[in-house]
C-alpha cells in the first residue's frame, strides 16, 4: 500500500498497490452506479471509485516517473477505474507526440465510453506548436472502424472547440457525414453539435439547416441519427434560448416528418 492516503500526496512501491488503493477508495453503489451507465460491460469491471480520488492518484503516480513507466507498460488494467487513471496519465503528455505515442499504445484497453470521454489535451491544443499533430491525429482515429476508437477521435474534437476561436465548419461536416451506426459514436457527433452550437450559434444554425435541407431533399452524405442527436442536445441544454430551442424543434419535426431519423439503438445489458 501507499505511505499515506490516496487523498494527499502518496507514494506508491508498484503499480499493485495503485491498484490496491484505487479498490479501497470504491464504493458498490457507486460501482454499480456505473455500471448502469455502461451496458456494454460486465458490472465486475467497476470498483465504483471517485474521479476526484483518481485523479489524485495519477498525480501521485506522475510524480514517480519509474512508476508512471510501469503504469504505462500494464497491458491489461482490470477495472475500468485503473483504466482511466492511465487514460488521466496520458493527459499529463508534454507533448502532441508523446500523447499520441502513449494513446495509441493504450487503444486496445479502451473498452467503454468512460475511458474515452476521460481524454482531456487541451493543455497541448492550447499550444499553436502542438494543435496540429493532435488534430491530424484526431482525423485519423475517427477514420478507423473501432467504434470506441471514432469516439475517441471525436472527443479530441470537442476539446479543441474551447482552445480555438475559429467555427470548425470542416469539422462538423466530417462529423455529421461519419456512418454513426454505433450509438456512442452517434451520441458523440450529437454531443459535438451541440457543443459548437453553443460558441457559434449562427453559423451553426446556417450550418445545419444547409445539411438538413440536403438530408431532407434525399442526399445520403450526412448521417442523420447524429444530426437529429445534436438538435436533441441543443434543446435540452440550459443555455440554449427559447428562440433557438424553437428553431431545433422545428428542425428535428422537420427529418421526423422526412422519415430520416435512423437514431441507433441505445445498448441494453443483456440478462446473465
Amino acid at each position: 500500500m501507499s505511505s499515506q492516503t490516496t487523498s494527499g500526496s502518496s507514494h506508491f512501491p508498484s503499480v499493485t498497490a495503485v491498484y490496491e488503493a484505487i479498490a479501497h477508495a470504491g464504493s458498490p453503489s457507486r460501482a454499480a452506479f456505473s455500471a448502469k451507465l455502461t451496458p456494454t460491460l460486465d458490472p465486475h469491471w467497476f470498483t465504483g471509485t471517485p474521479m476526484p480520488v483518481l485523479r489524485q492518484l495519477a498525480r501521485n503516480i506522475g510524480a514517480q516517473p519509474d512508476l508512471r513507466e510501469a503504469y504505462q507498460a500494464t497491458r491489461n488494467h482490470p477495472t475500468v477505474e485503473t483504466r482511466l487513471v492511465h487514460m488521466l496519465l496520458i493527459n499529463q503528455a508534454s507533448s502532441a507526440s508523446e500523447a499520441i505515442r502513449e494513446l495509441r499504445a493504450f487503444l486496445p484497453q479502451i473498452n467503454c465510453w468512460q475511458i474515452t470521454d476521460c481524454y482531456d489535451p487541451k493543455p497541448l491544443l492550447r499550444k499553436p506548436d502542438q494543435r496540429p499533430e493532435l488534430l491530424a491525429e484526431a482525423a485519423r482515429l475517427i477514420s478507423e472502424h473501432a467504434a470506441l476508437t471514432i469516439r475517441l477521435g471525436i472527443i479530441c474534437y470537442l476539446q479543441d472547440i474551447a482552445t480555438s476561436d475559429e467555427f470548425p465548419a470542416k469539422t462538423l461536416h466530417t462529423i455529421l457525414q461519419l456512418d454513426a451506426q454505433d450509438y456512442y459514436v452517434a451520441m458523440a457527433a450529437g454531443w459535438y453539435t451541440a457543443t459548437v452550437f453553443a460558441k457559434y450559434p449562427a453559423a451553426t444554425t446556417t450550418t445545419l439547416t444547409s445539411i438538413i435541407d440536403r438530408i431532407v431533399a434525399g442526399e445520403h452524405h450526412y448521417d442523420a441519427g447524429s444530426v437529429q442527436l445534436g438538435l436533441r442536445k441543443i434543446c435540452e441544454s440550459r443555455i440554449t434560448t427559447d428562440d433557438q430551442r424553437q428553431w431545433a424543434k422545428s428542425q428535428r419535426e422537420r427529418l421526423k416528418t422526412a422519415g430520416v431519423q435512423r437514431l441507433p439503438a441505445k445498448p441494453q445489458r443483456q440478462p446473465s
